[in-house]
């Protein structure tokens, strides 16, 4: 494994969001 300071900016993937949001706990619809 590579360790790297850079990060891949470049969408490899057609239908792979460059980017997402995870909660902290939980899911993200979770109303409780």
């Amino acid at each position: 494994m590579k360790l790297s300071d850079e990060y891949d900016v470049a969408n490899r993937e057609k239908y792979r969001p460059s980017y997402h949001f995870t909660p902290v706990y939980g899911w993200m619809n979770d109303p409780n």
